[in-house]
């Protein structure tokens, strides 16, 4: 016969507690597991066994149409890093697609979120019109506009040479082509702009309305509010900065825009 001190307020054991509690535990999680499963699926399919067998392969010789796959060590690094112009120029592209595009998005974000933290009338029209490119921007479609708008016949150098200005081929000149890429990037700015505008939503309208009332301008109300909403903001630019450099999608416009 059990004890006082094993009996629950049921009466039973306290070891059948523990059990039950221990199941109920592990289907709570076991649900959790069920709804991740198709995304962790994915994950695992087109992330992270392709990078761990990319890892492996780069040791290697490994050539598409060879039967044949050799040990070679470091040899395809060297080549890469010392033999390969290549490499350097793909490096160069990059970092400065990141340390363009990526400033240049959060910019145009964060004064678009300025712009539309008011109540006027249709500002919720507007706010969905600007995060649609967010929404159909990371497709091949998109790509593939621009790609005939800034062509050499395209509908961009067809106004400019109705200018009279000079016209160029945007994706066929080196000098060119990576900053009509930033551009497409910077135009997806709908989802920081979301961002920021929650977080100015935070702020209390006392603040704005003290600022004017002690005569400070738009700008000063602006920078009155970024010392309030520091903390928030600095961690909301850091997420959308972090997110936006390592966008692997950029893959998929270079190789639609330019083939």
């Amino acid at each position: 016969m059990a004890s006082a001190r094993e009996l629950t307020l049921g009466g039973r054991p306290r070891t059948s507690a523990v059990a039950s509690e221990k199941r109920r535990r592990f289907l709570r999680n076991l649900w959790g597991y069920v709804f991740i499963a198709p995304w962790l699926l994915g994950f695992l399919s087109f992330t992270a066994i392709p990078i761990a067998a990319s890892a492996v392969l780069a040791f290697t010789d490994y050539n598409v149409l060879s039967q044949t796959l050799n040990w070679v060590g470091l040899d395809n690094f060297k080549t890469m890093l010392f033999n390969d112009q290549r490499f350097w120029r793909a490096v160069r592209a990059t970092f400065l697609y990141a340390i363009a595009a990526v400033p240049l998005k959060l910019v145009f974000a964060l004064g678009l979120a300025m712009l539309f933290n008011n109540s006027r009338r249709f500002v919720s029209g507007y706010r969905a019109a600007y995060y649609a490119p967010s929404i159909v921007g990371a497709s091949v479609a998109v790509a593939v506009i621009w790609r005939e708008m800034f062509g050499k016949q395209g509908p961009i150098n067809a106004f400019l040479g109705a200018l009279g200005l000079p016209t160029t081929a945007w994706l066929g000149d080196p000098s060119t082509a990576l900053w009509t890429v930033i551009l497409l990037a910077v135009w997806e700015f709908g989802s920081p702009m979301l961002i920021f505008l929650a977080g100015l939503r935070q702020i209390p309208t006392e603040f704005y309305e003290a600022a004017a009332l002690d005569g400070a301008g738009a700008f000063q109300r602006f920078i009155t509010s970024s010392h309030v909403q520091a903390p928030s903001s600095s961690s909301q630019c850091l997420a959308v900065a972090s997110k936006w450099a390592g966008k692997g999608q950029s893959i998929t416009y270079f190789f639609c825009v330019s083939s």
